[in-house]
């Protein structure tokens, strides 16, 4: 490529950069611009601004629905719309600018002027005539004259100055907001929503007049201001802490005050037309004097919103409560019901409007019982708390957050360290105190007194609560950090006084706000907690902490459960011995299921205490609770690092109120309930009851059974042989075709055969239990591959639903096996042929 050629396509490249810069600063224009009765307008302002943004006065003349002439302007672009014609008031912004932006917008149906003169066209003297004057006080006139019916509707012949008054032909559609009328035009709600109001007063007079009740929003918060009640009950959400959906509170009122609007304009055919009169200057002739008539005065102050329209604003609205009106359902509408209302009119408007009969309820309901939205809650925080602190007779108690991702600690005096606290038991507190409800009663210094809430501060029992009350942790040398807390009042506090039968009196400090109520007994009972109902409810394992359950269970070489007289004990050399018993010495011999030692050991090692009860625990007290002595003690030997034996205890008394057992972990000094699980636990059996677990029934090599001594007068053998994967019988030694599958069944029975319990650990047991074939019993032998001495079982006399047994594994013992494995072969051995 050469210097020319290059020179030149920069120089192309440039002039398109040049043409999209000039494109973005023009913008693209309207597409029905060339159309549009006034494109100067639409052009100037762009397709995505309302062109009416900059118009601030509209004078409208129309025929139709009655000949008439209106006259809004405003102050500003953008600024919200004001009647000054036939009559002066706030009008409704959204309904005048949809009006301005479809004349601004509207377009002629041709691309060429219309023919005919004015007077065939109705132009020389228009039924209907619009003026917009923009900011910069030029005026924009549409001139409308007679309609001529179209193909999709009725045209209209229209001029507009911007097309130098040339005929043109539009689509009356487009312009149907001309035609609406005025009432459609006014601003219906008279003191504005909600949202907009900081400050409301209600008083009545001169008849029946109430107190004025008045209450205003100070950072975020309502508050009464007369009569002096404090808080408010604030604008109830669903799922906040004491909200009451429905029920009375701030923003019922608020809902209400917004609820005096007029409803309907008579815009469409059978609706009402509530606003009533215009430029009335004799209120008494609407009952609207507040000197001649019971009149509701509904005074507010208004956010400086400039989204509302009456941003910024005082106004009051009196409602005739002398003159209510009823007027009937419209008979097109099967659902409506009758209007019910009163009249009613913004002070100095002379304006006067039908309000619904409602909203008057709700708002006459607060003048009759000032007290009706008096914040009822006995605690309101707008966070978490960081410091919460008790005072009660059992002393000060403090819960402090220092971390805001952690959980609560507890400081107390006498303790140097901060302590775990039970998250729940917080909650539980917080939560208790947040949707508790109370009722108001008559407050003085001499019920204060009478209540014991005027109590000195040391001997008072009170919650108080910080949002931010923690400043810093102070490190001491050589000891704990300890939290100090901010010198500044706390955000809440919660009093509690005497009970009042099922109830107890309670001052609610918030700030300068207090408030005396009654609520029910049971918190104060919640706030009477020590610290004990406060602290972790983890008990430290046996082990100490930092420990795994498997690293503590691998220390512990003895385990020993003591049950009034009887004492059950396992013990092993290390982690990697078996354990055996050791007590009672006639059980060395059974094997220890080592699940059910682990199961204890986990259990200890992992337990919750329902509920702490008691700190070092006096004799007296421990014996109350069936802990002295106890009703069942756990010893557990563990091998110490140093290789020293270290001993723990555990002790279990009698059931608790809680559903569960007392119990004294020996290493923790406190008496806790546990569940009451853990006494079945420390009650299983720990005996191994699978007594031929390791037996393969392909292995068997040789079976004999011997007994049925009843059914042929002496015993008879039955003996067996495997050969190829078969069992052959050896006795008898002929004509004895042996059940193949019979003899699978009693052989699989044998491997999962458990005993149920032990009759006798020594001696064999009594003779009258009938362990030998020639006493009716049944003896069951087997030699597994390998192996020179066979394995012996004797089933005896029925024990229960189950059979007496001895083994030849468990000399001495006699036990109880189940009867189900062998109820085929006690019947003969003529079940086991084929």
């Amino acid at each position: 490529m050469n210097y020319r050629t290059t020179f030149i396509l920069g120089g192309v490249f440039l002039a398109l950069i040049l043409l999209l810069a000039v494109a973005i600063t023009i913008g693209p224009e309207n597409p029905d611009q060339g159309r549009a009765l006034f494109p100067e307008l639409l052009k100037a302002t762009g397709v995505d601004v309302n062109p009416g943004e900059n118009i601030l006065a509209l004078r409208l003349e129309r025929a139709r629905p009655e000949k008439q002439t209106l006259v809004l302007k405003r102050a500003e672009a953008g600024g919200r719309w004001r009647f000054e014609q036939p009559f002066q008031g706030a009008a409704d912004n959204f309904a005048v600018n949809n009006l301005v932006r479809s004349v601004l917008e509207s377009r002629r149906e041709q691309d060429r002027d219309a023919s005919g003169s004015l007077a065939e066209t109705g132009l020389d003297r228009p039924a209907t005539s619009v003026t917009l004057t923009d900011k910069d006080g030029k005026e924009h006139t549409l001139a409308l004259g007679k309609t001529i019916p179209g193909a999709m509707g009725n045209l209209v012949f229209a001029r507009s100055s911007s097309r130098g008054n040339a005929i043109q032909v539009v689509m009356e559609r487009d312009l149907e907001s001309l035609y609406r009328p005025v009432g459609a035009m006014r601003e219906r709600a008279l003191l504005g929503t909600e949202a907009d109001l900081d400050q409301f007063k209600l008083s009545t007079g001169p008849t029946g007049a109430k107190p004025p009740v008045a209450l205003r929003k100070t950072q975020g918060t309502w508050r009464y201001e007369s009569p002096a009640y404090g808080l408010a009950e604030p604008a109830g959400l669903p799922g906040a802490p004491g909200a009451q959906p429905g029920g009375p509170d701030v923003g019922s009122m608020l809902r209400a005050i917004g609820g005096l609007r007029v409803e309907q304009v008579g815009e469409r055919e059978g609706d009402r037309n509530d606003f009533v009169a215009d430029g009335v200057t004799d209120l008494a002739t609407q009952g609207l004097d507040g000197t001649k008539n019971r009149v509701l005065r509904v005074e507010v102050d208004r956010v400086q919103n400039p989204g509302s329209p009456s941003a910024g604003t005082k106004a009051t609205l009196l409602v005739g409560l002398d003159k209510p009106v009823e007027k009937p359902a419209p008979k097109a509408d099967s659902k409506a019901l009758p209007f019910k209302g009163y009249p009613a009119m913004v002070e100095g408007s002379g304006s006067v409007v039908l309000v619904p009969a409602g909203p008057v309820a709700e708002l006459l309901r607060l003048l009759e019982d000032p007290a009706l939205i008096r914040d009822k809650a006995l605690l309101r925080l707008t966070g978490e708390p960081d410091w919460i602190e008790i005072n009660n007779g059992l002393g000060r108690l403090d819960l402090v957050k220092t971390d805001p991702v952690g959980g609560y600690r507890l400081y107390r005096p006498g303790v140097a360290e901060g302590q775990a606290v039970e998250a729940s038991a917080v909650a539980v507190l917080l939560e208790a105190l947040k949707n508790g409800r109370g009722r108001f009663v008559a407050d003085s210094p001499e019920k204060r007194k009478e209540w014991d809430l005027d109590r000195p501060e040391d001997k008072r029992v009170a919650v108080r609560f910080w949002l931010a009350g923690l400043e810093k942790e102070d490190k001491k040398e050589g000891g704990p950090a300890k939290p100090v807390r901010r010198n500044q009042p706390a955000n809440a506090e919660v009093i509690l006084g005497k009970r009042q039968g099922e109830e107890v009196a309670i001052l609610r400090v918030a700030g300068q706000d207090q408030a005396v109520l009654f609520a029910l007994k049971n918190l104060l009972e919640l706030a009477e907690q020590g610290p004990l109902a406060y602290l972790d409810r983890k008990i430290p394992s046996f082990a100490g902490e930092g420990l795994t359950p498997d690293a503590a269970l691998d220390q512990v070489v003895s385990v020993s459960v003591a049950k009034g007289a009887e004492t059950r004990t396992v013990s092993r050399k290390d982690k990697s011995d078996s354990w055996k018993f050791t007590v009672p010495p006639d059980r060395a011999g059974l094997p220890v299921d080592p699940q059910a030692i682990r199961s204890l050991l986990v259990n200890l090692a992992t337990m919750q205490a329902r509920k702490l009860v008691a700190e070092k625990p006096a004799p007296a007290e421990l014996a109350s609770r069936g802990l002295q002595p106890p009703a069942v003690t756990v010893t557990l030997t563990l091998q110490g690092a140093d290789g020293k034996p270290q001993t723990k205890s555990f002790a279990l008394g009698k059931e608790s109120e809680d559903g569960g057992v007392y119990a004294l972990p020996g290493w923790l000094d406190r008496v806790v309930t546990v569940d009451l699980s853990l006494r079945s636990i420390l009650e299983t059996p720990w005996e191994n009851r699978q007594l031929f677990a390791s037996l393969d029934p392909v292995k068997v090599a040789r079976l004999k059974l011997t007994g049925w001594q009843a059914v042929n007068g002496s015993p008879l053998n039955l003996v067996l042989e495997r050969e190829k994967d078969q069992w052959v019988s050896r006795d008898p030694a002929s004509d004895f075709p042996v059940a193949q599958a019979k003899v699978g069944q009693l052989l699989a029975g044998l491997k999962g055969l458990r005993f149920e319990r032990v009759l006798a650990y020594s001696g064999g047991g009594d003779s009258a239990l009938g362990l030998d074939p020639s006493r009716n019993g049944l003896a069951i032998e087997w030699t597994v591959e390998g192996q020179k001495d066979p394995v012996r079982l004797v089933l005896g006399r029925a024990e229960g639903t189950g059979l007496a047994a001895s083994v030849s594994t468990l000399p001495g013992m006699a036990l109880v096996v189940p009867k189900a494995p062998f109820e085929e072969a006690l019947q003969g051995r003529g079940k086991f042929r084929q």
